[in-house]
């Protein structure tokens, strides 16, 4: 595409940020192997799973996950079964486990300061002997790591791909994100070759774009189409990227637009909020949120619901929002709500406007139901007392209202 400028950039020093540490290896090996030594299910084996054992992690990933295989000849019938064994058995070692409910319940557990997740499922050697959509998990880390140990720049190009995402806001397939899985970002980095050769295709692609086979994707469940298609080579009637928006895939292809035209570091690096920048906008107010325990998706779409209707209440209440942002760290389990509303404060009325003169008889009974009411050309309108002019009092209410309370676990108000 025009506008593109040649590669020039090197990618040691991103490399040297985002590659795991000697030592964070080592810590993350230690503490997977006290882990996996713990797990005793009597016929299953656990084992290291997700991006630590397809060798494409991120530096400062803290959470883990852990699947136990459970023989499919002697536990495809029982798969319903699979969550309870598992629990029983954890229960006898651990000391503190949180069952999550997914498609199949899985568990979460600490141990130093790694967050592990473990997940039950049967070991399958083809995607016909599933019983659950997690047993698909080991055939993705078999598939990914097929092609890293084929190639060893591989899993770079696909730290570099994850960093990219994560740093423009587009990683995440969770609800309350809708962005891109670290399985899809490594599916696309496979499929492209490289960090690079990903940028220049994304950068071309259109409304809708396939990925694999189009005589597959045009049979795909209608409920599974999103702007991205990715056939999973290990489910090939599966659309990888079917939880993906349009927002963040428009959000990555003008990333990697940008990104192409100045070629520069800054689009690894991730920008966090600054609360001292958005206090020279107008009136910041910030709550600090405590979660619900549970399902980091469930969890998530909670807490963005709490914060939108927050968000649409302030508008809802005549206060003029500057901008609204959100962060959620959920292996510290805690969440930032922000909210920039104008200086300006509200005056002690609001209009209520009623019915116009052209309709008689509803303009008459809304005289009747209210006094002092006033004409503004054809339109009535009687003044109001403003329920808030202080947007602190607003919010005192709206944390102690249970469109919030229901969806988080404590708040604190800052303003």
């Amino acid at each position: 595409m025009r506008g593109f400028v040649a590669s020039c950039m090197d990618f040691t020093p991103i490399l040297e940020e985002i590659k795991p540490t000697k030592k964070e290896e080592k810590e993350l090996a230690t503490a997977v192997q006290h882990v996996l030594r713990k797990i005793k299910v009597a016929g299953a084996r656990p084992i290291l799973g997700g991006s630590g054992a397809k060798q494409t992690w991120l530096r400062h990933t803290h959470d883990i996950d852990i699947y136990v295989t459970f023989p499919s000849k002697t536990y495809a019938h029982r798969s319903a079964e699979l969550s309870d064994l598992l629990h029983k058995a954890l229960r006898k070692s651990f000391s503190k486990v949180t069952r999550l409910h997914g498609s199949r319940d899985y568990f979460q557990l600490t141990y130093q300061d790694f967050v592990f997740e473990i997940v039950p499922i049967l070991a399958i050697k083809k995607a016909s002997d599933a019983r659950n959509t997690t047993d698909f998990s080991q055939l993705h880390v078999n598939y990914v790591l097929k092609h890293v140990k084929k190639n060893k720049r591989l899993s770079d190009e696909i730290r570099l791909v994850k960093q990219f995402a994560k740093a423009n806001h587009v990683y995440g397939a969770e609800s309350y994100i809708k962005g891109f899985s670290g399985y899809v970002l490594e599916l696309l980095t496979i499929h492209y070759g490289s960090f690079e050769r990903l940028m220049k295709g994304a950068a071309s692609w259109k409304a809708t774009m396939v990925i694999g086979d189009k005589k597959v994707a045009k049979n795909l469940n209608p409920s599974k189409i999103s702007p991205l298609i990715v056939i999973d080579p290990v489910q090939p009637d599966r659309n990888a990227a079917a939880a993906l928006s349009e927002e963040k895939y428009y959000n990555f292809i003008l990333a990697c637009r940008a990104f192409l035209r100045k070629q520069s570091p800054l689009f690894f690096e991730e920008k966090h909020i600054d609360p001292c920048q958005l206090q020279k906008h107008g009136t910041l107010v910030r709550v600090d949120v405590i979660p619900l325990e549970g399902n980091r998706d469930m969890v998530g779409a909670k807490l963005l619901k709490a914060f939108t209707h927050i968000k649409e209440q302030i508008k809802h209440h005549d206060f003029t929002l500057i901008t609204a942002k959100w962060s959620y760290n959920p292996v510290l389990k805690k969440a930032v709500f922000y909210y920039v509303a104008d200086k300006k404060e509200l005056s002690p009325t609001m209009k209520h406007y009623g019915p116009s003169s052209e309709h008689k008889k509803a303009l008459l009974n809304f005289k009747k139901t209210h006094k002092n009411v006033k004409m503004m050309g054809k339109q009535s309108y009687v003044l109001k007392k403003r329920a808030y002019q202080d947007i602190s009092l607003l919010m005192k209410d709206l944390l102690r209202s249970e469109n919030v309370t229901s969806r988080v676990k404590k708040t604190q108000l800052s303003l």
